[in-house]
């Protein structure tokens, strides 16, 4: 099993998801380019984000949201002839790199808890094997004490708890039965 920081690691060390990011980002790119500036495509932004953020680490994640914003500031500044004042643009663009980086950090953040989700599920699946319960009626002879399996066979208790349990056995004798059976030391302990 795997740890988070583990798969983290793993994650940051493959380029093919950072590639296909990108690759997503310039589609997303000429698409904005090509449609102009009358068909918003800020949404789709969140794409290349969403799959870095998924599957690349931090360092990839953020270069990937801050070059989404710069592609989309790109397409709207050369592709919208009313151009806004360079204040304006400016403000477009923190607002943009702002939504971008928040959607990347949540969602890095959603996968980070995630996979502690699923590795804490497989600890506790893991400890819920080990767990062994005794339910039920057990039938047990009266005379000898041992008790009857599942198979029908008739052992000890010692045996059967130990086969069916989690349970360790350790013997002695209780005071009664020591002064039964061993009533010399009994009188010696007086």
């Amino acid at each position: 099993m795997s740890t988070a920081t583990e798969t983290a690691a793993s994650v940051r060390h493959n380029s093919a998801p950072v590639f296909a990011s990108l690759v997503v980002l310039v589609a997303t790119g000429f698409v904005d380019w090509f449609t102009g500036y009358r068909f918003n495509f800020y949404i789709f932004y969140f794409i290349p984000i969403a799959f870095a953020s998924w599957y690349t680490g931090k360092i990839s994640t953020y270069a990937i949201t801050v070059s989404s914003a710069v592609s989309w500031f790109l397409c709207d500044l050369f592709t919208n002839p009313l151009h806004p004042e360079f204040v304006l643009s400016l403000w477009n663009v923190l607002v943009t790199v702002a939504s971008f980086m928040v959607l990347a950090f949540a969602l890095s953040e959603f996968r980070r808890e995630y996979i502690r989700e699923q590795e804490l599920n497989a600890k506790l699946l893991e400890a819920m094997t080990h767990i062994k319960q005794l339910r039920g009626l057990l039938p047990i002879c009266a005379n000898c004490k041992k008790i009857r399996n599942d198979d029908g066979y008739w052992e000890q208790v010692e045996t059967y708890f130990q086969e069916n349990s989690d349970i360790a056995f350790t013997h002695g004798f209780c005071p009664e039965c020591v002064r039964k059976l061993y009533p010399e030391l009994s009188d010696a302990t007086r």
